[in-house]
């Protein structure tokens, strides 16, 4: 898929939401209501918060380490199945859960739909000190599979009011492949 209109619109719909434990979201577990204050609706368009160029690369994170054994479903971003990559030389931190960690640090979270059709890159990348200092400096992004084309990205706060719930670990949840 690249970053014209109709890789755009191959993205018909991506939930992503925090769904952490203490936000109460609705009658059945891992999902969201579109358009709720727990959701963030994107429906085809690159058309978020700082929608366009990705200004941080991403391309290529089908090729980095994957992190997960095998495809799951993640609550914390409205019930979509994903696949999680890390960038290396990173992959070994991640695993260990060892915070904090350093700058350039990127991990991606491939999503699917329940049929399995790919819909987007859920993103973080941790950068300068000073970028974001009270919530990790870290930049947060949604991208299509380029790697460079973002829906939406940056100091996002529907990813970092979740994310901070991951303060012990330098605000990243994760799964190893143990």
């Amino acid at each position: 898929m690249t970053g014209t209109c109709s890789g755009r619109a191959a993205l018909a719909l991506l939930v992503c939401a925090c769904a952490c434990a203490d936000r109460g979201l609705g009658d059945v577990p891992g999902t969201v209501t579109p358009g709720s204050r727990n959701s963030l609706r994107i429906t085809g368009q690159v058309s978020g918060p700082g929608a366009g160029p990705a200004s941080e690369d991403f391309a290529g994170w089908e090729s980095w380490t994957p992190a997960s054994k095998k495809r799951f479903r993640s609550v914390g971003h409205g019930g979509v199945w994903v696949d999680i990559f890390v960038a290396p030389p990173h992959a070994g931190m991640y695993d260990a859960g060892r915070a904090p960690v350093p700058e350039g640090f990127r991990v991606a979270k491939a999503t699917y739909d329940e049929a399995g059709k790919f819909l987007a890159v859920a993103g973080m990348r941790k950068m300068a000190s000073g970028y974001d200092a009270d919530n990790g400096d870290w930049y947060y992004v949604v991208i299509l599979r380029d790697g460079r084309t973002a829906t939406m990205q940056g100091p996002l706060p529907s990813c970092r009011d979740c994310h901070r719930h991951a303060k012990e670990r330098d605000y990243l949840f994760g799964v190893t492949t143990n």
